[in-house]
């Protein structure tokens, strides 16, 4: 789906290749990683969270642990495998900031930004700082679309959220 971008195409050149393969693989497909959400809860300490777009793109991002297992499970698995992986909760990009402020107990101040803008700063930096930009482009593209998967493992964002900001979930 975005072939634009450097950091998916070099993900499907190797799948391509595993799959041209006569070797037996598992490619495991996960829609986002919780650690990679968590300039959100810096972005909730500051005071204010950066939502791209509407906010109405929905995820549901996994659990480091919880992939883990997926991955562990295909291991000694015979054949050629390729499993999709996402949380058990399907939430939109603003329910993501939201549990962010939630987990540092503070009322969510939300400030929205056009969904041009990532593509914008991308295509400014890259003259100078081509992975920069290419993170830009990456992120801008991840939190303006739906990216839903199967639902794997049970931990949820707003208790690692929780975790993160030193409280105990609720």
């Amino acid at each position: 789906r975005y072939e634009q971008l450097a950091y998916m195409r070099a993900h499907e050149a190797v799948a391509r290749e595993l799959r041209a393969s006569t070797m037996q693989y598992g490619i495991v497909m996960p829609t986002g990683f919780f650690a990679a959400l968590l300039p959100l809860l810096d972005f909730a300490r500051r005071g204010v969270g950066l939502v791209i777009g509407d906010g109405s793109a929905r995820s549901n991002p996994i659990h480091e642990a919880d992939l883990a297992l997926v991955c562990a499970d295909l291991v000694g698995e015979s054949g050629m495998h390729e499993i999709e992986a996402g949380g058990p909760q399907v939430l939109t990009r603003r329910e993501m900031t939201e549990l962010a402020f939630a987990a540092l107990q503070r009322p969510p101040r939300l400030m929205h930004a056009p969904p041009w803008l990532p593509r914008f700063y991308a295509f400014m930096a890259r003259p100078f700082a081509p992975r920069l930009s290419e993170l830009m482009a990456f992120a801008g593209a991840m939190f303006t679309s739906d990216g839903v998967a199967t639902p794997r493992g049970s931990r949820t964002l707003g208790d690692y959220f929780s975790a993160a900001a030193g409280h105990t979930a609720g």
